[in-house]
């Protein structure tokens, strides 16, 4: 080992040792001074005592100063001074103790006086005031929060004398976050680095021209208020308010005309110019200064480059035509979104115009053979399949070894045969692909994710990565607000069935991070380049909420919600950006199980999401209309009604009714059933859906003196009769809690009965409610043909009605957790 190593460290532990035995006689001086502090009459003794603490934190910070000059820098120096400063903090706690003790009157004062007249005096020597803690902002690279936080630095840390540039570096790097720590991560703690991180720092989010573009750019983008209420009216006010107040503090107050129209202008112009100029031009100010950077500069510069690119066209003109020969090979992109969408045939009948095939209209077929082959031509049809937009040499029908089509070379029907072939071409056929998403979905890769633009504005956004897309796509009005732009580009998108479309499109950069960001700044954003499309492809299906079965999505963070209703895409990220957010990471379950990916949002789930009632994912259905004579049979059968039986084919509803007699009980005064699940599954929370229903309702009743007696009422029935129960718990089982909302129906015909409380149990929340779980059962309505013919066959036909019949049956408790609902009888605005 080096010699002078050996040295250091041989001083680091002598300095130590000294330090060691200074902060324990500081400590017993502490304790005594408690023990005083708790006494009258004391104050020689606390004032020699609070002469001695401050002699020892003379000493103390003299070796503290000696060993942080000899220990290396890194986590053993960063220690040291959080050490250090937490000494000093408790010192400072006693100082304040002693000052508060001697600020007091003595009791000779007060006998003297009825009034301490010494107390301002006092006071007034007890040096500094006493002000609550004060805790730095984290800053994240934001440029509109950097004067704020550099101010409260400067006050807190930077300008004072007894703190070391070490120890300001140590507070300084606490405080950054995000790019700003990014920035200075080069520069290790050391007293001269510190200048120049300070240096760093204000070059790159502290100038104050990028600072006052900033807040004009935010007043121009600001949203436009749509309601008129306080809450929208307040909020707009308060941005508004923040921004001026802000250029007022930069001295470019609008109010008073430091802030000009020409640097508003030239801020707006700015952002209209292509990406590439704006480059150029900031190369400009950094080369000359920023004393140029005026409206008539700016102008200028613009006329400039409009010269250079006029001049260059010009002298290009002769090869305008190669470029444009250049530019139909353009890249072709492909995508897999054309799943989500429609698919409209628009082939119509070239000869009637009818929405039939021209292969299946009547008219052609009356031609002849060379009536036909003359309107082929022209019409410009192919000869293979007689559709149009090709022909015969390209037609893809020719592999099939057709030469021509067969209506070219047959001879024209007879009226029977043309009679025969109508009648089957006019039987029209549906075709259509159902999917059994409620049961079975499958679950494709979709992410909640936040998106940023260039000028500081986010949102959250929907997210589906498609490793079947080549580009990434970027809804539109999500660019516009976020203030994407770009240049313009011409391509051809692709989708499935071979469909092409050229279309030109703005191609714009942003970046997204996971929601997760919003509380651990640390994350940093991934950039994306994607083209704006004004609609990417249909909604997304709801998601499921996951089953218990699936362990291998416990305690998973994951990228989306469980359940979550249908959602738009706001950006499909394809193959050029797909595996920048996706890690190696996977977990599969059984078969038939969802896949978990892990990735930088949080883990996706995807793939089949099959329940254990219904393998049946994806089925192709064919409907037929059917003929007149069908019909005519149905009409006929309803003669049978009373003389035939329906029969329940499937057998459910004979199971259904037996589990549930099996599940009725009685407990001597009432009977008890249970609810007919379909499936046993979990229900999301739905408390907060229930609350605004009750607050929508209470708000009616406030408005509705004649209504909300009544429902008072009426509840105060359910509770008095027993009909319902105050819920002992506050939470249920996870899973299995449902607060169902309720509305009053007022019927102004009835005389006992007016009002009566209907509780919605179709109401949906998180894509899911709570009749989707129960089985409906069969119709338990009386056959109708059967009362007929009783009143035909007896002389006296009898009525019976029971009071209240739904509420003389009691819940099973297995199943009340799922039947709450949310109640007060005060109808106040609060909850």
């Amino acid at each position: 080992m080096n010699s002078d190593v050996m040295d250091a460290a041989v001083e680091i532990k002598s300095l130590r040792k000294c330090r060691g035995g200074l902060r324990s006689r500081l400590s017993i001086l502490q304790r005594e001074l408690r023990d005083l502090l708790a006494e009258e009459g004391k104050r020689l003794e606390v004032e020699e005592i609070q002469g001695a603490i401050a002699d020892y934190v003379v000493r103390i910070r003299a070796v503290q100063e000696s060993i942080e000059a000899v220990v290396d820098p890194g986590d053993d120096l960063e220690q040291e001074i959080q050490e250090a400063m937490a000494l000093e903090a408790s010192v400072r706690a006693t100082q304040v103790e002693i000052k508060k003790y001697l600020a007091r009157p003595s009791a000779e004062e007060l006998d003297s006086s009825g009034k301490s007249s010494t107390n301002a005096s006092l006071i007034a020597d007890a040096g500094r005031p006493v002000l609550p803690k004060w805790e730095l902002p984290q800053f994240d690279g934001n440029v509109l929060d950097f004067p704020a936080f550099w101010d409260q630095f400067e006050a807190a840390v930077h300008s004072r004398d007894d703190v070391s540039d070490v120890t300001r570096f140590v507070y300084l790097r606490a405080a950054l976050a995000g790019n700003a720590l990014k920035a200075i991560s080069g520069y290790s703690v050391t007293a001269a680095n510190y200048p120049l991180v300070i240096q760093v720092l204000k070059n790159r989010f502290g100038k104050p021209r990028v600072i006052v573009e900033r807040h004009i750019l935010a007043l121009v983008q600001m949203e436009r208020c749509e309601s008129a209420t306080t809450h929208h009216l307040r909020k707009l006010h308060d941005a508004f308010v923040q921004h001026v107040r802000a250029l007022a503090a930069l001295k470019k107050d609008p109010l008073t005309g430091q802030l000009s129209a020409a640097e508003v202008l030239m801020t707006i112009c700015k952002q209209k110019l292509p990406v590439s100029l704006r480059k150029r031009w900031e190369s400009k100010l950094a080369e000359h200064g920023e004393k140029e950077d005026d409206l008539n500069s700016l102008l200028q510069y613009i006329e400039s480059c409009l010269e250079v690119e006029e001049s260059v066209t010009e002298g290009n003109r002769r090869e305008h035509g190669r470029e444009k020969n250049d530019s139909c090979r353009k890249e072709r992109l492909t995508t897999t979104s054309a799943l989500q969408s429609s698919i409209v045939n628009d082939q119509g009948c070239a000869l009637c115009r009818g929405r039939h095939k021209v292969a299946e209209c009547a008219d052609f077929m009356a031609m002849n053979t060379k009536a036909r082959w003359r309107f082929a031509r022209a019409s410009r049809l192919c000869f293979v399949c007689l559709h149009t937009g090709h022909s015969a040499t390209t037609c893809k029908a020719r592999a099939s070894g057709n030469q021509c089509h067969k209506l070219l070379l047959w001879k024209a029907l007879s009226s029977r045969e043309r009679d025969k072939h109508k009648s089957q071409s006019e039987d029209p056929s549906k075709v259509g692909v159902a999917s059994a998403s409620c049961n079975a979905p499958i679950g494709l890769q979709v992410v909640l994710a936040r998106a940023h633009g260039p000028s500081g504005l986010s949102c959250r956004v929907t997210c589906l990565l498609d490793v079947g897309s080549q580009r990434t796509f970027i809804r539109k009005d999500l660019a516009d607000r976020l203030g994407l732009t770009g240049p313009q580009e011409s391509v051809i998108i692709t989708t499935i069935g071979d469909r092409s479309s050229r279309c030109k499109v703005r191609r714009a950069e942003m970046w997204l991070s996971p929601l997760a960001s919003e509380v651990d700044c640390s994350v940093e954003p991934v950039r994306v380049e994607g083209l704006c499309l004004p609609t990417i492809c249909s909604t997304v299906s709801a998601n499921p909420p996951l089953r218990k079965e699936w362990v291998h999505l416990r305690h998973l963070n994951l990228a989306d919600q469980f359940p979550r209703a249908q959602a738009e895409v706001d950006v499909l990220i394809g193959l050029d950006h797909y595996y920048e957010f996706v890690g190696p990471e996977h977990r599969r379950g059984r078969k038939n199980e969802p896949i978990a990916i892990q990735s930088v949002f949080g883990w996706i789930v995807c793939g089949k999401m099959h329940n254990a009632n219904n393998h049946a994912a994806v089925l192709l259905h064919v409907a037929v209309e059917e003929p007149v004579d069908t019909l005519l049979k149905k009409f006929w059968q309803l003669d049978a009604i009373g003389v035939a039986e329906n029969v329940d084919s499937s057998g459910s509803s004979a199971e259904l009714i037996n589990n549930f007699e099996k599940s009725v009980s009685f407990n001597g005064e009432r009977y008890s059933v249970k609810l007919p699940w379909k499936v046993t599954a979990d229900l999301p929370n739905n408390f907060e859906y229930a609350r605004k229903r009750l607050e929508q309702t209470e708000k009616r009743l406030r408005n509705s003196s004649r209504e909300a007696p009544l429902y008072l009422s009426a509840m105060r029935e359910y509770i008095v009769n027993d009909w319902v129960e105050v819920a002992t718990r506050r939470s249920a089982i996870e899973g299995r809690e449902w607060y169902l909302p309720h509305h009053a129906v007022i019927r102004e015909d009835k005389e006992t009965t007016r009002c009566r409380i209907v509780f919605d149990g179709s109401a949906c929340s998180h894509g899911v409610s709570l009749n989707s779980y129960l089985e409906a059962g069969p119709a338990l309505q009386t056959d109708l043909a059967g009362i007929l013919i009783r009143f035909r066959r007896f002389q006296i036909g009898l009525q019976a009605d029971v009071e209240k019949m739904f509420m003389q049956i009691g819940l099973d408790e297995g199943d009340r957790d799922v039947v709450r609902f949310l109640w007060r009888e005060t109808f106040a605005r609060d909850w």
